[in-house]
């Protein structure tokens, strides 16, 4: 560790952008995951090891700093894309069977 290497500045910020939104909605997925499993329901194994290893490959020492070939970007961007988008669809409350409806409180989602 060095005590100066406290971030990565970046030409390609779209790229470190989608690479926080990846890892806080993974971040979040997993927190589901488990409260799911405890509830009864499946854990998204195959959906979280699909999106972390995208996750942590587009971290590799040339593309978070803006340092890769266009392809490169234009790759994580499709990857980037995909993980978000399958990682979106999975994040609705309703589908994974820690949610309940309570007909007195006019229908409000609560955790159970």
């Amino acid at each position: 560790y060095f005590e100066y290497h406290r971030g990565t500045l970046t030409s390609m910020g779209r790229n470190k952008r989608n690479n926080r939104k990846s890892e806080i909605l993974y971040e979040q997925l997993e927190i589901l995951g488990v409260m799911a499993e405890q509830a009864g329901g499946p854990y998204p194994q195959r959906l979280l090891r699909r999106g972390w290893d995208v996750i942590l490959l587009n971290q590799f020492h040339d593309i978070i700093p803006g340092s890769a070939i266009g392809p490169v970007y234009e790759q994580t961007d499709q990857e980037h894309e995909e993980i978000l988008t399958a990682g979106a669809g999975e994040a609705r409350p309703d589908g994974w069977g820690i949610w309940e409806s309570r007909e007195e409180d006019g229908k409000i989602p609560f955790l159970w």
